[in-house]
């Protein structure tokens, strides 16, 4: 039978006191910098401050619109606008049709020497 020496733990239950934790922050170097309480503008306020201005600037604008002098308007409606072909050219349709089958060729070669390559053994 071999015998032991057994240290009892150095620590102790409970919250440290708060002349050890003051002594204990004072002795880190990062106590000075974390230490310092700010008071920064959270996100929420940030974006209330912002709805806030954007109404502000919304009202302004219907004041504005409200004092404008708005001369009476002709009940005609304006020309309709000719549509524009959406037909393709020639060398449009040549050059899609090229690139679809160059697209299938390619991809067909790549599986067919994938799949022949996995299952060769087979």
């Amino acid at each position: 039978m071999d015998q032991t020496l057994i240290r009892p733990p150095s620590s102790r239950l409970g919250p440290a006191t708060a002349e050890e934790r003051r002594q204990i922050i004072n002795a880190s170097e990062f106590g000075p910098r974390y230490n310092t309480t700010f008071d920064r503008e959270s996100a929420y306020e940030k974006l209330k401050e912002r709805a806030e201005q954007a109404a502000r600037e919304a009202e302004q604008a219907a004041l504005d619109d409200s004092r404008m002098y708005k001369a009476p308007t002709s009940k005609r409606k304006a020309p309709a606008r000719a549509r524009t072909s959406s037909r393709q050219g020639v060398f449009e349709t040549m050059a899609k049709s090229v690139a679809r089958t160059a697209g299938r060729e390619m991809t067909r070669s790549i599986l067919r020497g994938l799949l022949g390559s996995l299952f060769k053994g087979r």
